[in-house]
């Protein structure tokens, strides 16, 4: 087996234009939530493998933002990097999060926060 369900959000929190962009990667995330085979700790190993601070600000913002696990945000949090990522590299980023580090879109944030 090349990939699995939970390291393949990581690809994405890693790499957004393999998802199509951060709102489908959103997307994507809403759905793995709502799935019985959501493991929040596989996705933490993965993200630990994956040696990228920016997957730890992309998956701790979504995860914190749509309250899917606050643990799994918490973990997140404990592993973020210095500096700012953005959310989605291919648009541009004027919004910060101080909380995640993390540069946002404006019309990504106005419709999400």
């Amino acid at each position: 087996m090349v990939s699995d369900v939970h390291k393949t959000i990581i690809d994405m929190m890693a790499y957004p234009e393999l998802g199509g962009g951060m709102q489908h990667v959103a997307d994507c995330l809403k759905a793995y939530f709502s799935h019985e085979g959501r493991d929040s700790r596989k996705l933490f190993d993965y993200a630990k493998l994956s040696n990228n601070g920016a997957v730890f600000k992309r998956l701790g913002y979504l995860v914190d933002l749509y309250s899917f696990d606050a643990m799994l945000a918490d973990a997140c949090r404990s592993q973020l990097t210095t500096g700012l990522a953005k959310l989605d590299p291919n648009l541009p980023c004027p919004n910060i999060v101080t909380r995640w580090r993390l540069r946002i879109p404006k019309q990504w944030r106005n419709e999400h926060d």
